[in-house]
């Protein structure tokens, strides 16, 4: 687009049997000006600036006597549990195809509260009895709580006494919901690399990539609620 652009200005100013506008003149251009690529984020561009900082100012309000340690904050997020990068490292003369990435999605909830403290995460799946909990007696022992339907409650203002539970606003998570300040990115590196740990370790040829899809899918739901408490640091066995 850039280079489209500074042809036509070229054309207009009657440069342009003088001006290419080549790949290495875009390159010098972007470095003069400080331009660097970056990607669009569409929650981040419905933000009001207004509503953000007036729930900053009210946020001071509605957490006003509770101490640190009380503070709760829960986060939901999708996860491609099987998923693997869709980009390796590999030698330039060969081809790596290892069929259609595995989209299978689990939800995820996370907590986490101000003095640094957590909670095991919530896991909710299609599932009431996954096959992978068989020999598993007391769901409390799972790394993570399971639920097979949602969670949510449309009217909790009158159901707790002792807890206020705050919504914040639509499309102000990118700025106002600490789990989506690094926290949630931590943790979904973490999981991927424990994945790619899995896999490394099952795999027989480290570049057979059809092996590495294979191992990745037979994942099943425990084995990913475990590398799920593992990416929250949580303590968990995943052999």
């Amino acid at each position: 687009m850039l280079q489209e652009k500074a042809k036509r200005i070229a054309e207009a100013l009657g440069l342009s049997q003088d001006f290419k506008a080549s790949n290495g003149w875009l390159g010098r251009f972007k470095n003069r000006n400080g331009i660097k690529a970056k990607c669009t984020s569409g929650e981040a561009g419905d933000v009001s600036e207004v509503t953000v900082e007036s729930w900053r100012e009210r946020l001071l309000e509605i957490l006003h006597g509770w101490s640190p340690e009380n503070i709760w904050n829960m986060y939901e997020t999708g996860q491609l549990f099987r998923a693997l990068p869709s980009k390796f490292l590999a030698d330039k003369s060969r081809s790596c195809s290892g069929g259609k990435r595995y989209k299978e999605r689990l939800t995820c909830a996370l907590f986490v509260n101000t003095s640094g403290g957590k909670e095991r995460p919530i896991i909710i799946g299609k599932s009431a009895n996954p096959r992978s909990f068989r020999g598993i007696d007391n769901k409390a022992d799972l790394p993570c709580h399971y639920f097979n339907q949602s969670c949510h409650q449309e009217d909790l203002d009158e159901k707790f006494t002792k807890i206020k539970i705050v919504f914040l606003p639509k499309n102000t998570t990118s700025r106002l919901q600490p789990l989506d300040l690094g926290i949630k990115q931590a943790f979904k590196l973490k999981y991927y690399k424990q994945l790619l740990t899995h896999v490394v370790r099952k795999t027989r040829k480290i570049d057979e990539c059809s092996s590495a899809f294979e191992v990745c899918k037979s994942v099943d739901l425990l084995q990913a609620m475990r590398l799920t408490a593992i990416g929250m640091c949580q303590k968990a066995q995943l052999y």
